[in-house]
């Protein structure tokens, strides 16, 4: 054997050892405690594993790396971020962005190639190769790729952070007392701790004075602070056992510095599951499925065995949908409904047509009623779980603070209404479809009279809702407001809306062709609804752009 080739041999060989490491490394560090840990961040408390998976979302838009637990990614880059500088994790989902940045790697054909295909950049190409200033230039030129350049920029920003220990850091000690919801750095307690205060000082600085509440609490916070360091030394050793260790330290003396603030550990677990499952979103979406299937069948191929399947798997969704929905309300802060952004009026409007649907079947048992609210389930959560992967917009996932305007009584009758009105109108365009098929072919008269008959009992129920919801956000904007109506453009169009459906029941009373008529239009006038509800909020600025 050659020298050249037993030397390619040993490199190989040490590579791959050196991936096994990490990979025992990986497999070996005990990741419950961490997962578990609460922080506080932008005002809200979560787990690591939520603010993970959030921070991780932000760089690369997906929660993980590698398929490693996003809690194990993220500490590593924080702790060892010179694995990660050359890693194209940053992603470019604009394509004129994205060609604009490929044309900075003037001297690798091979790196434009694999930017264009992949889509992404890595930190060290993003600063070395001065694309910051390039993009910085050309925001400033072209206002049209603003908001991509302000997303790279700040994947990039987030990144760098992670990867500088004087600017990452976990706001993760409890408040000292009941006064105090701010919950605090290792940093900004030294001043507590008699063994960091007289380091600091060893070291020709002034340490800042204690904060207030901690009194009685130095040995804790001295713990916590020591584990915190610690932890970070042993995970950049790649010192499993020693990270274990440190990592329950820090979790068992975070929850004794305020017992009463901390939250449980049942509560803290059903987050990290609440994450697993992505927001109950895909359990939910597949039991809806099965149900959609089942009903479609009963009612339009008549397999009328298979109703009752549908409604078993209906309940099954329904079940998973309504402790997505309650666990979400379990998480959030205090005084919190959640129907407070568009992920979660998403959510509401299709339960609340599970709900409607599910007691249009019982009353009424054809198998339509079923099929038209599954759908809308079934069509709902695949949207919530599949518009951030395939577009990066965030829709309000993660839960977080939201104004003081938005914690109304009103409101929440307001939104209630105008989102069962929604889905309502989403199991009217399935009606209208499916009897506008069962038309073009020939269908059977009797089914296709009952496709229309139950078209017009959603349809007048949809109608009703979202005209006591447009009042409702009448009383509601006077109150908070001072004024009932401001031509906002999601007041506009929400009475654009209401004024189409009340079109659709006035030409059902006057029509030649009702059924046919009735459907046709209620599957156009639900694209109204959509761009009222969605459409408004990327295209247009308005005060309801929060949903």
């Amino acid at each position: 054997m050659s020298y050249r080739v037993a030397s390619l041999v040993v490199g190989v060989l040490a590579l791959a050892g050196a991936a096994r490491g990490a990979d025992d490394f990986a497999a070996q560090v005990d990741l419950s405690p961490l997962r578990t840990l609460v922080i506080q961040h932008q005002q809200t408390l979560k787990t690591l594993d939520s603010f993970a998976r959030q921070t991780l979302t932000s760089i690369t838009g997906r929660a993980t790396i590698d398929g490693r637990d996003p809690v194990f990614s993220m500490l590593d880059i924080a702790y060892r971020p010179a694995k990660y500088v050359d890693r194209p994790l940053i992603r470019i989902r604009n394509l004129p962005l994205r060609r604009r940045i490929a044309e900075l790697a003037r001297d690798d054909a091979q790196q434009r190639q694999r930017i264009m295909k992949e889509g992404t950049i890595s930190l060290g190409f993003y600063t070395g190769s001065k694309v910051a200033a390039a993009l910085e230039q050309l925001q400033s030129q072209d206002a049209r790729l603003s908001p991509a350049i302000e997303e790279a920029s700040g994947a990039a920003e987030t990144m760098e952070m992670l990867g500088d220990p004087t600017r990452f850091e976990l706001a993760l000690i409890p408040p000292g007392g009941s006064a105090d919801q701010s919950w605090k750095t290792p940093r900004a307690v030294l001043g507590n701790s008699p063994k960091w205060a007289k380091y600091i000082e060893d070291q020709g600085d002034r340490p800042h004075p204690p904060l207030p509440g901690y009194e009685g609490k130095a040995e804790l916070l001295t713990g916590m602070i020591d584990a915190y360091i610690e932890l970070g030394k042993a995970w950049a050793a790649e010192n499993a056992g020693q990270v274990n260790r440190q990592a329950k330290l820090l979790g068992e003396l975070a929850a004794e510095v305020n017992p009463g603030a901390y939250p449980a550990l049942g509560k803290r677990s059903a987050e990290v599951w609440y994450n697993r499952l992505e927001k109950f979103t895909v359990p939910g979406f597949m039991f809806y499925f099965v149900a959609f299937a089942s009903f479609l069948l009963s009612a339009g191929a008549g397999m009328r065995r298979l109703r009752r399947a549908g409604i078993g798997f209906m309940a099954l969704a329904l079940l998973v949908h309504t402790a997505g929905i309650g666990i979400r309300w379990w998480l959030a802060p205090p005084g919190r409904i959640p129907i407070m952004n568009q992920f979660e009026s998403v959510m509401a409007a299709a339960w609340f047509g599970a709900v409607i649907g599910v007691i249009l079947e019982v009353f009424r048992p054809k198998g339509v009623y079923g099929a038209a609210a599954s759908f809308v389930g079934w069509v709902s959560l695949v949207a919530l779980w599949a518009t951030p992967i395939l577009t990066g917009v965030q829709i309000g996932a993660d839960i977080g603070q939201v104004g003081g305007i938005l914690l109304s009584f009103w409101l929440y009758i307001h939104v209630n209404l105008t989102i069962a009105s929604y889905a309502l109108i989403g199991m009217s365009f399935l009606l209208g479809v499916w009897w506008l098929v069962q038309h073009s072919r020939g269908g059977d008269e009797g089914f296709m009279g009952t496709l229309d008959a139950c078209n017009v009992v959603v349809l007048q129920l949809a109608f009703w809702l979202l005209g006591a919801g447009i009042i409702t956000g009448a009383v509601w904007a006077d109150s908070s407001w001072g004024r009932p109506w401001g031509w906002d453009p999601k007041e506009t169009f929400a009475l654009v809306t209401w004024i189409v459906y009340l079109l659709v029941v006035h030409i059902r009373l006057v029509a030649a062709r009702k059924a046919f008529w009735t459907a046709a239009l209620s599957s156009v006038a639900f694209f109204v609804m959509l761009f009222n509800w969605i459409g408004v909020n990327f295209f247009m600025v308005g005060l309801h752009s929060y949903a």
